[in-house]
């Protein structure tokens, strides 16, 4: 039985009182291993992406589960695709493939690409174990025991914190190696072979993450020797080097715990930034310390800066937006956020610009949590948000993603952040009062969005698809509109977009350009229509006259009657629509003499004398006429009204009458020779 210096957790609770248990036969192998706990890792890596993110954020996707809800244990059996505790993620820069140690079956699997996760997507290789049913622990250069927080550095080298062998493995172009591959490297002990726990430049007890620097610096987090040291070239060095310096410690001996500006107290994770800052995750005193150009420090140099804590002195636990209880894991993104994993309140803080934070400054939002006080697991159950032991996390720049471990709830999950969402176009073409309008709002990156108008108003006429984003319909009002445009994406990130939409009128035409003559006493009919077409016109005629007998539809635009004056005749129709838009076009008309088709009934009925004489020679089509007998005469007693053309009265002699009635309008004269037969 080994006494080991550690928290452990059971049952979820949390001690800083020495611990034991039982280490097994380092040539031994069992199934599962609880004691394989506790991690959290860090990727970091410059980029040109940006993240913003909301309170309590939903996931997009998840490996080690089918879904988003589900919690299933990998142990029994151990399988390609599922998890027992997973407790660290990192990414190789070089490859884009992702890492993730399990500590219960204690390996790191790989899989072939975040980017392209899917839910439940299966590991394509693992280090630690000798295929993908199999489980540790183990020692060799291809064993491990509890590891925790992985790292991949710009050179596409995995380190792994073996912590259970006390030792830190570093294992070159992880990702083409093949199951069970041997390591290439070890810190911590002389060999592959040797698990001995111990104090001094080349020892280490637990060994609880590890990060590297943009030189080549290893940094490991020697959590059981509350110290952080520092491996110089460490890709270099040879197997069981000793470390170049320490941080936490006065010197490369000592190893007691203490909440001060140069001591450490259980330290579980680092990250650097491109200055040469070093952030460490002090879990025992709750606190996030900040050692600037980290490499010119002296053994045991003081923290410039701590998050977490009022100052450099305290360490007390707390649920709050500027307490933390146990922070772990550790990530910054290219904008200069920093992600703080804490186990015990299940949850990450992020804090924004944290270059400009002051000590025990407030967090700016919290995922895992619907706010700043809570801090139970799974909250609100199983879910896209919560958190059950969160270890570790991990940012990719290129998809500008966040990704957790979840040890409790055996996954890993991927948070996509909001700043990337984007419309597209930028500004508006400009539209026409009466036109047809249809513009489609494209959203980036791709997904479910939900449209909808945050504030202004939309022209008169124009609609919003909330679900294609589709500005279209017929604006019936010119004038300028500004508007704002919101894209709400199924993650709960959203964005808006401030529009400035101009709706002019367009030009208006008539057609057809000129109108066909006519001829008195003929009916006339032309159509005249304005484009473009659809703006609600009416018509009127604004200059001259149109030709007598005639009258303009002033909602079609037809020109209608019967033509009753000859002469040429100028007038201007306007066509006015939507918005007050107008058009208007110049006819000249000429109305020709000629009688056309006019005609008079080609015979009239036979009367008797003393008996009302009634019938009517009328021209025809219907018009104003004037009616004359030309030649013979009506029977006597009979007028001829010259108004209408009525014959009307007595006869008074009997006989054959023959006469000419003639029909004139304007230059116009028909005429119809009758024959009239008057009985006795």
């Amino acid at each position: 039985m080994l006494k080991i210096f550690s928290r452990h957790h059971t049952g979820h609770q949390s001690s800083s009182a020495p611990a034991s248990f039982a280490l097994p036969n380092p040539s031994g192998v069992r199934p599962a291993l609880r004691g394989c706990l506790l991690a959290a890792v860090l990727l970091f890596a410059a980029g040109p992406v940006q993240s913003q993110w909301i309170n309590n954020q939903p996931a997009v996707s998840v490996i080690g589960q089918p879904n988003l809800t589900t919690r299933i244990n990998a142990v029994s059996p151990i399988t390609a695709t599922g998890m027992s505790f997973p407790v660290g993620v990192t990414i190789d820069p070089t490859t884009g493939k992702v890492f993730v140690a399990d500590a219960n079956i204690c390996r790191v699997t790989r899989y072939s690409s975040m980017a392209a996760m899917l839910n439940g997507q299966p590991a394509e290789a693992a280090l630690g174990v000798l295929d993908l049913m199999s489980t540790g622990p183990g020692i060799g250069p291809n064993g491990m025991l509890d590891i925790r927080g992985i790292f991949v550095d710009g050179a596409g080298r995995l380190w792994v914190p073996d912590r259970g062998n006390h030792r830190v493995l570093r294992f070159d172009n992880a990702s083409t190696k093949a199951t069970g591959a041997n390591a290439d490297g070890v810190l911590g002990q002389p060999d592959f072979t040797s698990r001995t726990m111990g104090l001094g430049p080349g020892m280490m007890q637990f060994p609880q993450g590890v990060t590297v620097d943009g030189a080549g610096r290893l940094w490991v987090a020697d959590r059981g020797n509350n110290r952080v040291l520092r491996f110089d070239n460490a890709a270099a060095k040879p197997n069981g080097a000793a470390a170049d310096a320490v941080l936490g410690q006065p010197d490369l001996m000592s190893s007691g715990a203490a909440a001060s500006p140069t001591g450490m107290n259980l330290p579980e994770n680092m990250i650097t930034d491109a200055a040469g800052r070093l952030w460490v995750s002090d879990s025992g005193n709750n606190r996030v310390l900040r050692f600037d150009n980290a490499a010119a420090k002296p053994n045991g140099g003081a923290a410039d800066g701590v998050l977490g804590q009022p100052d450099l002195m305290s360490g007390g636990a707390g649920t709050s937006q500027n307490r933390m209880n146990e922070p772990s894991g550790l990530a910054l993104d290219p904008a200069g956020r920093l992600y703080v994993v804490e186990v015990l309140n299940h949850r990450v803080l992020i804090f924004d610009n944290v270059l400009t934070k002051g000590d025990g400054a407030n967090a700016d939002n919290v995922l895992g949590q619907p706010d700043f006080i809570s801090g139970g697991a799974n909250n609100g159950g199983v879910s896209a948000t919560s958190f059950n032991l969160p270890f570790s996390a991990a940012f990719d720049p290129v998809t500008n993603s966040l990704y957790v471990t979840e040890a409790s709830n055996r996954r890993v999950k991927r948070y996509v952040g909001c700043s990337s969402i984007a419309f597209t176009p930028a500004s508006l073409p400009v539209g026409d009062a009466g036109g047809f309008y249809s513009q489609t709002l494209t959203v980036t990156p791709p997904g479910s969005y939900t449209f909808s108008l945050a504030t202004g108003s939309l022209p008169a006429g124009m609609t919003l698809d909330p679900s294609t984003g589709v500005l279209s319909g017929v604006p019936s009002v010119t004038g300028t509109y500004t508007f704002t445009i919101n894209a709400l994406a199924a993650s709960g990130c959203s964005a808006t977009q401030v529009y400035s939409l101009v709706i002019n009128c367009p030009t208006v035409s008539l057609s057809p350009a000129s109108l066909p003559g006519g001829t008195t006493g003929t009916a006339y009919s032309q159509s005249i229509s304005a484009s473009p077409a659809g703006g609600g016109y009416t018509y009127s005629v604004t200059s001259g006259a149109l030709p007598t007998g005639l009258s303009l539809n002033v909602a079609t635009g037809g020109v209608i009657g019967t033509l009753t004056a000859s002469g040429s005749f100028t007038f201007t129709i306007t066509a006015t629509g939507f918005g007050g838009c107008t058009g208007s076009q110049s006819y000249t008309v000429v109305v020709g003499g000629g009688c056309g088709a006019v005609t008079l009934p080609p015979s009239l009925p036979n009367g008797k004398v003393g008996v009302l004489y009634n019938a009517a020679a009328v021209a025809s089509p219907a018009g104003l006429y004037s009616y004359a007998p030309t030649a013979g005469s009506v029977p006597p007693g009979v007028t001829l009204y010259s108004f209408n053309g009525l014959l009307f009265g007595y006869p008074t002699v009997a006989g054959t009458y023959t006469f000419t009635v003639a029909a004139t309008q304007g230059t116009c004269t028909v005429s119809q020779m009758y024959t009239v037969v008057i009985a006795p």
